[in-house]
């Protein structure tokens, strides 16, 4: 028995500063991994639907709890932990996991798109 997808959920922000530029009117979207389905995915495209940023990382054998992404925080991650917390998209829990040689924090989501 395949396992059925979860629901993709999609909120609009005004803005978001992601290395040093503002994006106006960009789409948050939570879905999840085709590799991993239980696994949720933080992602975000620009007015005109063109993928912007995927804000999460899928870490083999290390899932995040439930309800929770890990977020980067290197090259194009980085502040986003802040701003999307700011925006009340997410709230860190307080772990870390290594990611190559990177660190991501888990995130739990929540507001419009938990």
């Amino acid at each position: 028995m395949e396992t059925p997808m979860p629901e993709v959920k999609t909120t609009v922000i005004p803005s978001i500063t992601l290395v040093g530029s503002v994006w106006l009117n960009v789409t948050l979207m939570r879905s999840a991994y085709y590799s991993d389905p239980e696994v949720w995915a933080l992602a975000a495209n620009c007015d005109d639907g063109e993928p912007l940023a995927a804000f999460s990382v899928n870490l083999a054998n290390n899932p995040p709890a439930p309800g929770c992404v890990w977020i980067k925080t290197w090259s194009e991650g980085e502040g986003v932990a802040e701003q999307l917390g700011k925006l009340g998209i997410i709230e860190l829990t307080g772990r870390h996991a290594t990611a190559g040689y990177s660190v991501a924090v888990e995130a739990r989501i929540i507001g419009a798109l938990a």
